[in-house]
């Protein structure tokens, strides 16, 4: 019987620098591309969601879509190729037991989606979150 070991926890500071590291990526957009965001997003204009590269995604963090499509939480991001191009795989989370194909997509690696601060604050230690959400 093979006795798997849990993975050992991410230290905070490296938590932190990758909050920090999706907090920047989201502040350095183009102002118009962040303008599309408020604008279609009702949740980043409240700012209770921001735009985070897929890069920067991980498990655990809640996508919001902005119409009609349900909202979805990353189980699974890989670095893959498409069509001899750089990607990230993202893979959702399953929304209930009869949910036996939750899928995924292929973006980008520089692509965003909108991901919630709540979310967020179950991803990463709320104590480490030092850096303001861009409006």
């Amino acid at each position: 019987m093979a006795c798997h070991a849990a993975a050992p926890p991410t230290p905070r500071l490296d938590l932190l620098d990758a909050y920090v590291a999706l907090v920047r990526a989201t502040q350095q957009m183009p102002q118009t591309l962040l303008s599309f965001f408020v604008e279609t997003y009702q949740a980043v204009a409240d700012q209770t969601a921001i735009p985070v590269r897929v890069d920067h995604l991980r498990p655990g963090m809640r996508v919001i879509a902005a119409e009609r499509l349900e909202d979805r939480t990353v189980s699974l991001v890989t670095e893959t190729t498409a069509d001899a191009q750089p990607c990230i795989s993202v893979r959702w989370a399953k929304t209930g037991p009869d949910d036996f194909h939750p899928g995924g997509a292929l973006y980008p690696a520089d692509y965003f989606l909108v991901v919630t601060l709540d979310s967020l604050d179950a991803v990463f230690d709320p104590a480490a979150r030092r850096t303001e959400v861009p409006a």
